[in-house]
């Protein structure tokens, strides 16, 4: 009997491989394929924003350069009819300047001292005589005054106070910095005694001083709105930035270039802080990847446009690069293919990836494994078939990898196993599981460059300038988005950093 079993066993093995040598077992219909709509022409979007930082220290040392020590004025219509053709002589002398930020404002602020001198006919008649304010005076202040009648006055008083220059700067679209100055002048008290007559020197001399710091703010604003030194620096970086970097891809791949160019210049609002008052430049360029080297025209924009919310710095450089599907084809199957599934475990059928080819259909990727199958628990039966397997790529952003989910083996593949039959069905969540866990993309050795590459022309943004400090620094690069036509699979890499500039020390004007 156990001669007879083991005959049949031998026949059957013997009869199935018959069959499958004479290739009489059903051949698995090809799936469907829907090719992909074409990629369009591959541009990232791209946005540096600096924060510029000018210490209080910088700005006192220019404004001590530019401001004047002294101030003068005059003026002739003084102590009301008191005086025949009085004449009133301001000189003061201003201290050390401080600047602070207050309320959000900036506010450079000086001590003076100095001293007016009043010179005039006292008048020959003094019946009816006022003050400078037009108030009559007492009957025993003009009494006072007889003995002087006719007689020549000079007298003088010494004044001290504080001039505060309070602006609130802004950046305007004609790449000009608005300064938005507003001066108040404090008089310390100080009376000045003719005849009797107690004269209030601040209420006399601070419409005088007022004008005179007027006179002087309002060519200080226009020399500060005429200049150009703002616009100078960004056309510097703007051409700067205006480029292509090379950016080395691993083998097999040719080296490509990222092309930069810039398009847009921004601006956020002025704020002044404690130690500093700082400001917020920004740059939105386009981003692509060329096989060859470029020399982009980047023309420099007409107007700075103003953005409220732009206060915080970043770097995000975007940068598409373009991956042939041979290219994806080899990286899969180098990490596939020559396996036997499942790894670790015992099964009924074991399952070796001897080929694999990827086809982009839709939104998916049809997989086709030439795979050899061998059945463990009998006699060791082994057949070799053509498997379909669909997966959808998506991205896993925390290991910077593409993977495949919603495996599934396309229906038609589960008769390619011939005789294992039913036996072969076990083996398929194997591959499933493999393809799931295994056919991975790392996409990293091909951001690597764009990071250097990024780096490198960061650091190129560095200056020079005595008293300017430009820190640039790449803190990360990730993938933030894939797409695929039936030749190219795209992968949309972010390379994230900081790029911030102190000011120390402003040039001499």
């Amino acid at each position: 009997m156990l001669k007879f079993i083991g005959g049949a066993i031998v026949l059957g093995v013997g009869v199935a491989g018959a069959f499958w040598a004479a290739d009489l077992w059903p051949v698995p219909t090809p799936p469907l394929i829907d090719d992909p709509a074409a990629l369009k022409p591959a541009v990232g979007k791209s946005v540096i924003v600096a924060p510029v930082s000018i210490s209080y220290a910088a700005l006192r040392s220019a404004a001590e350069r530019v401001a004047p020590r002294t101030l003068s004025g005059e003026g002739g219509n003084v102590l009301g009819n008191l005086l025949a053709n009085a004449h009133l002589d301001l000189s003061a002398t201003r201290g050390e300047i401080k600047v602070a930020g207050r309320s959000g404002a900036l506010a450079l602020s000086a001590p003076f001292t100095g001293n007016i001198r009043v010179t005039g006919l006292v008048a020959a008649s003094l019946t009816n005589l006022s003050d400078a304010r037009g108030a009559k005076l007492s009957p025993q202040v003009s009494k006072q005054l007889q003995t002087m009648a006719g007689r020549m006055l000079d007298q003088s008083a010494d004044i001290r106070g504080t001039v505060t220059l309070n602006a609130q700067p802004a950046l305007t679209p004609a790449w000009q910095l608005e300064p938005n100055l507003s001066s108040d002048v404090v008089l310390a008290e100080t009376n000045l005694t003719i005849g009797g007559l107690r004269i209030n020197v601040p209420g006399e001399v601070r419409p005088l001083m007022e004008q005179a710091v007027k006179e002087r703010v309002a060519a200080l604003q226009d020399s500060v709105r005429s200049s150009g030194a703002l616009e100078q620096v960004v056309r510097t970086e703007w051409t700067r930035l205006c480029r292509s970097l090379p950016i080395r891809t691993p083998d097999p791949l040719p080296d490509v270039w990222l092309e930069v160019r810039p398009l847009r210049a921004m601006a956020g609002p002025v704020l002044a802080g404690a130690d500093d008052m700082t400001l917020h430049l920004g740059v939105e360029a386009e981003t692509r990847i060329t096989p060859v080297a470029t020399t982009p025209d980047c023309p420099f924009p007409k107007q700075l446009d103003i953005a409220p919310d732009l206060t915080k710095g970043s770097v995000d450089i975007a940068v598409p690069i373009d991956l042939p599907f041979a290219e994806i084809n080899r990286l899969v199957a180098a990490a596939v293919v020559g396996k036997t599934y499942p790894q670790g475990e015992r099964a009924s059928v074991e399952v070796t990836i001897k080929t694999l080819t990827l086809q982009p259909s839709g939104d998916r990727i049809l997989m086709s494994l030439q795979v050899s199958a061998r059945e463990t628990k009998f006699v060791g039966m082994r057949t070799d078939a053509r498997v379909e397997v669909w997966g959808r790529p998506v991205l896993d952003g925390e290991r910077q990898m593409l993977r495949f989910a919603d495996i599934k083996i396309d229906v038609e593949s589960e008769s390619a196993f011939g005789m294992l039959g039913f036996a072969a069905r076990a083996a398929i969540p194997s591959i499933e599981r493999a393809i799931r866990d295994h056919a991975v993309v790392d996409f990293k050795p091909y951001l690597a460059s764009a990071r250097d590459a990024v780096t490198a022309s960061l650091s190129d943004l560095r200056t020079d300038i005595p008293g300017v400090q430009v820190d640039a620094a790449v803190s990360e690069i990730h993938v933030a988005d894939i797409a695929f036509d039936s030749r190219t699979l795209r992968v949309v890499g972010h390379v994230d950093g900081a790029l911030k500039a102190s000011v120390t020390g402003l040039p001499m004007q």
